[in-house]
């Protein structure tokens, strides 16, 4: 006779609704909950605990976080469409975030190359009366500089970087994506052996 009270009192139901056991020992459990009662009892009270405890954990998120994730979404897939101009400029402004693709801002700045001798090399992309979108190379260092009217953005397409916001220090590679905010004082630091290259997207608010 199966002795239940060592399945109920060890632990091994909780385990089992945690993913922790090896195929077997789940494939037993499973057996006993369908031949005794108590075990398939605490079996469905564990899991209604857990549900409970993972909703406790939920938050709402913030209004308008599904909007601007279909709006991200759909500037990729209209850069992926995108080629630049003769001049190499982009027909209309897309903003970085996030979830920008690192992969497709690397193909359509492919074609784009800093003078031999530059220091710090801009080339703009795509402006208008508040905006501004431009791939930026660094040969050494952004020295510490603060805005108040504008929001500054950089997402990293090539080299890496180490860079300073107020007081804290943060990595960054291919593909990391920087908010920098208003009154805040900044720099940025090339740690790479080549060049960093990214995109500097600008805002003015004021």
């Amino acid at each position: 006779m199966t002795d239940i009270n060592k399945y109920l009192a060890n632990g091994m139901i909780e385990d089992y609704c945690l993913g922790n056991l090896d195929p077997e020992t789940n494939a037993e459990i499973e057996l006993l909950s369908q031949q005794y009662p108590l075990i398939r009892k605490e079996l469905m009270a564990v899991q209604d605990t857990l549900v409970e405890l993972a909703k406790s954990f939920q938050k709402e998120p913030p209004a308008g976080t599904l909007h601007k994730i279909l709006t991200d979404i759909k500037h990729d897939v209209s850069l992926e469409k995108m080629s630049l101009s003769p001049t190499g400029k982009l027909p209309q402004f897309i903003p970085i975030s996030h979830r920008s693709d690192v992969k497709k801002w690397q193909h359509i700045t492919r074609s784009l190359e800093p003078p031999e001798d530059f220091i710090v090399h801009v080339h703009e992309l795509y402006s208008d009366t508040k905006s501004m979108l431009s791939v930026l190379w660094i040969k050494e260092r952004i020295p510490e500089e603060i805005h108040d009217t504008t929001l500054e953005s950089i997402f990293l397409l090539e080299g890496t970087c180490s860079g300073t916001l107020a007081d804290e220090s943060v990595e960054l590679t291919p593909g990391t994506f920087w908010d920098i905010p208003l009154y805040t004082r900044h720099s940025l630091k090339v740690t790479s052996a080549s060049p960093a290259k990214l995109i500097l997207m600008r805002r003015l608010v004021a």
